[in-house]
């Protein structure tokens, strides 16, 4: 699609490239931003329900954040963390 030209109801033209990075730059924006917060939440209940309540279940959760870029903090903010290198 960026090797398109896209034309608007009134006949004006708009390069693809133009019109891509718009859309790419919002998306982008959005799934670094307002939504990552979100995105983690989900993910980490996601791990967790997946999991179950065994008995490995905190070492694996612990491993799990161990090789993050974030965790959960006490107040349920994401903190961010240095990547364990294994």
């Amino acid at each position: 699609m960026r090797d398109r030209t896209f034309v608007g109801e009134s006949g004006r033209t708009y390069a693809g490239t133009d019109m891509i990075a718009r859309i790419w730059d919002r998306a982008l924006a959005d799934s670094l931003g307002s939504r990552r917060t979100e995105t983690m939440r989900v993910t980490l209940a996601e791990v967790e329900r997946a999991i179950g309540e065994g008995p490995g279940r905190a070492d694996v959760l612990q491993r799990f954040h161990e090789v993050g870029s974030t965790r959960p903090s006490a107040d349920g903010s994401w903190v961010e963390q240095p990547v364990a290198v294994s």
